[in-house]
């Protein structure tokens, strides 16, 4: 009896295998670099997190795992990528290099907000140089705005945390 199970069990094993590899025939698998040596990692998640990732993986037709190291590859987006699209946008908005428009349909404001580069993406480094640039566009204002709104508006726009705020307010307030 006990041989009849363990032939049971191993006969169901087998065809949770073979339905497991079927469900996966050809998904579209996303692969790291076949030169670069692999690990295995081992996280843990909310069940309800991962019933999401499962599913959102499953709607773009590839596995949990390949959806997961794709959203990781995308979060570590290599700063030099993201300097270089600061510099493109702030480029966009100067057209010499003694003047910035900070509003208006080439403004630093609307172009900030129409780009990708919101929040977190924002280091001091950076924020220095946007600090800079605002000066410059601040001193061509006709009737220039209360620096406090101006501050408001911009980290609004750039969709700032309280610290890279506070960061970007005592890079532009006259200490």
């Amino acid at each position: 009896m006990y041989q009849k199970l363990k032939i049971c069990l191993l006969k169901d094993l087998f065809t949770v295998v073979k339905i497991m590899s079927v469900e996966f025939e050809g998904r579209r698998r996303i692969h790291p670099d076949d030169d670069e040596e692999s690990i295995e990692a081992i996280i843990r998640l909310p069940r309800s997190l991962y019933e999401d990732i499962k599913a959102e993986a499953e709607i773009r037709g590839i596995s949990t795992a390949s959806f997961i190291r794709d959203a990781l590859m995308k979060a570590l987006k290599v700063p030099a990528e993201i300097d270089e699209e600061i510099n493109d946008l702030l480029e966009s908005c100067s057209f010499d290099e003694d003047n910035f428009e900070i509003e208006g349909a080439k403004g630093f404001l609307v172009n900030v907000s129409d780009s990708s580069l919101k929040g977190d993406v924002w280091t001091p480094k950076q924020l220095d140089k946007v600090a800079e640039k605002l000066v410059i566009g601040y001193h061509g204002y006709v009737f220039p705005p209360k620096l406090n709104d101006l501050i408001d508006r911009v980290a609004k726009a750039m969709k700032l945390n309280g610290q890279q705020k506070d960061y970007l307010a005592r890079a532009l307030l006259p200490s």
